[in-house]
């Protein structure tokens, strides 16, 4: 009779490299996880935000037809007593771009913290330390994070594609001095060493030629009309693949809502 033969025994090399892709398939399901709920957490918190400050003012007129829908406000008091660095909220309509905008003593800080102080990969929108508050400079910037998730300005690189322009010409700036239209005239990738953030200017010639050269790089065609007379507001979050160095830049008219 054949002797029956038993199953042959596993290398220890087969077994110490199954280990090895076990953990490793364990390790990058609990990252991400980590990262899901990590960007759970920051669009509940956004939300909640949202619920908590923005308020609609009722129209004056006594309903009908005629009657005009409720406006957007913010509640400035609420958000400075909660955070004196609030200095505005940006909005825009259809994105999920709606936001507190906050200023640091520094252009750290609000990297990776959040209106409440906690701190999270999300941090906040925010304004160069040097612009003026209350967006008076000629040229005020806003930084924020491009994430993956498409919040905070993870949705500003689209502004590449003149179909997208076309579907959001605009936002809405809320400040406690009062609310802007930003009327979007160029969008461009940038390398930093360019100063597309340069904030004052010398003279309104300096500003014009700024305002020109930047337009010229836009991706996309506008009709808005911007000269050195006007204040401008650059919204800027990194590039994808671009290195430390690059920048996806959206530039807008600000104009002065009754």
């Amino acid at each position: 009779m054949r002797k029956i033969q038993g199953k042959k025994k596993k290398s220890p090399f087969l077994i110490v490299l199954m280990v090895v892709c076990l953990a490793v398939f364990v390790f990058c399901a609990v990252q991400i996880a980590k990262i899901l709920l990590e960007d759970q957490a920051g669009n509940s918190a956004a939300e909640e935000t949202v619920k908590k400050y923005v308020i609609t003012r009722e129209p004056d007129s006594a309903g009908g037809e005629d009657k005009e829908p409720a406006a957007y406000a913010v509640d400035f008091a609420a958000l400075q007593a909660d955070n004196p660095d609030v200095c505005g909220w940006l909005y825009s309509p259809g994105t999920v771009i709606e936001y507190p905008v906050l200023q640091g003593e520094d252009n750290d800080y609000y990297l990776d913290h959040t209106l409440t102080g906690e701190k999270h990969k999300y941090g906040s929108l925010f304004l160069d330390m040097n612009n003026a508050p209350d967006f008076t400079d000629p040229n005020t910037v806003i930084y924020g994070h491009r994430m993956n998730s498409g919040a905070m300005f993870g949705s500003l690189p689209q502004y590449e594609k003149q179909e997208y322009y076309e579907e959001h010409p605009t936002m809405q700036l809320y400040t406690p001095q009062g609310s802007y239209m930003l009327e979007i005239f160029s969008a461009f990738v940038a390398k930093t060493s360019e100063k597309y953030y340069q904030r004052t200017f010398a003279s309104q010639e300096e500003f014009a030629d700024f305002l020109e050269i930047f337009r010229d790089k836009s991706a996309i065609a506008t009709d808005v009309e911007v000269g050195p007379e006007d204040r401008i507001v650059t919204l800027s979050t990194c590039t994808k693949n671009g290195g430390d160095d690059t920048r996806f830049v959206v530039m807008a008219r600000l104009v002065a809502e009754a």
